[in-house]
């Protein structure tokens, strides 16, 4: 399916940007819930809902800090999301770029406290710059 062929039931515009060449959910799937929700709510911000969407993967990233260990936030091994999220790194600037950096820079066996907290500083960073 184009991207011209947007259909809001399995390809709707929102989880398409200009200038990726990926549908969003082919980055979200390597990751755990959690994660993935997140990434979800960053990649669309911009074509959705703005800040709410922000806050929601705000949300997913603090959950993750409070509720879940490292060891069950595992990627799946892919090499494609690490290329998916050069694209994002590239395209983007600012707090949703560190956001997206974090991600690459990751552990690339878990994700660390610490990359937690590098998502949620980013996203925090974001909101307010977004307001």
């Amino acid at each position: 399916m184009s991207k011209q062929e947007y259909n809001p039931i399995s390809n709707p515009k929102h989880y398409h940007r200009d200038g990726i060449d990926f549908e969003c959910v082919e980055l979200s799937t390597a990751y755990p819930h959690p994660i993935a929700s997140s990434i979800e709510y960053v990649f669309r911000h911009h074509e959705k809902n703005g800040v709410e969407d922000l806050r929601k993967a705000q949300w997913w990233i603090q959950y993750a800090q409070n509720h879940t260990n490292s060891t069950t936030l595992m990627p799946i091994p892919n090499n494609q999301h690490f290329t998916r999220l050069l694209q994002l790194r590239v395209l983007t600037q600012g707090p949703e770029r560190r956001f997206w950096t974090a991600l690459l820079t990751a552990n690339r066996n878990y994700l660390e406290p610490e990359t937690l907290t590098k998502l949620a500083d980013a996203l925090a960073d974001l909101i307010e710059q977004e307001q």
